[in-house]
């Protein structure tokens, strides 16, 4: 069924919505959870959130929601920038780096032919299950110098003009590609810090004295995933 999607708003019978409120509590937090709880993949780690201020994520109803689930968790929302591509991780990076693949699956696979909507979105979605967490790491690490940029330029964006002009940053010259996303090259570590003073922080190691884990198992604290 098409229907536009809302920040919290269901519509009604004849005119119904996607609300982003319920698609977050029912499917993207429980997911988030079974990652990051006990036993999950990511155990240990903060989740950090980053909406990107579109309208649907400004609605008062699903901000209200999302801010207190990620508080009450110790999880992070920190929402971008609006009206910034070039700092939006998506359309930074992670966008491109789709369409890329996925023009490049659709001609293999359907060569120059008009592909119908459902054989788009089925080659769209494994394109997804086949990104490397690589990829989106290194947009977050690209977007966070992109930025600095902007605040050299007093808000300007004079560092993609003329000649000399690139968003380019240097991320992969720095950083190594990892399973789960990646690492710098001279193995400082940053520390996570939020702007949102009012979040919880969760330290990984009180978290891992509260659990026994068998001595066959190895449990890697980290310090934060981005959703």
């Amino acid at each position: 069924m098409d229907c536009n999607v809302t920040g919290s708003s269901e519509g009604t019978s004849k005119d119904p919505k996607f609300p982003l409120l319920d698609y977050f509590k029912y499917a993207v937090f429980p997911e988030i959870e079974k990652l990051t709880g006990t036993g999950g993949r990511f155990f240990g780690y903060t989740p950090v959130l980053q909406g990107d201020n579109a309208g649907l994520h400004k609605d008062a109803k699903f901000s209200k929601f999302v801010c207190n689930y990620c508080n009450s968790k110790g999880w992070v929302w920190e929402p971008q920038g609006p009206q910034m591509p070039h700092i939006n991780v998506l359309d930074l990076a992670v966008f491109p780096a789709m369409s890329r693949r996925h023009s490049h699956l659709s001609c293999s696979l359907h060569g120059t032919r008009v592909m119908k909507e459902d054989k788009i979105w089925n080659t769209a979605v494994d394109v997804w299950k086949d990104l490397p967490s690589s990829k989106i790491t290194n947009a977050f690490n690209l977007a966070k110098r992109v930025a600095d940029k902007i605040v050299a330029t007093r808000g300007g964006n004079d560092f993609l003009s003329g000649g000399n002009g690139t968003i380019h940053s240097g991320v992969r010259s720095d950083f190594i590609d990892t399973e789960d996303g990646n690492m710098r090259r001279d193995g400082v570590h940053v520390p996570f810090v939020s702007s949102n003073q009012e979040s919880i922080q969760t330290n990984p190691m009180e978290l891992l004295n509260n659990i026994k884990v068998p001595c066959e198992e190895k449990v890697d604290a980290k310090g934060s995933i981005s959703i």
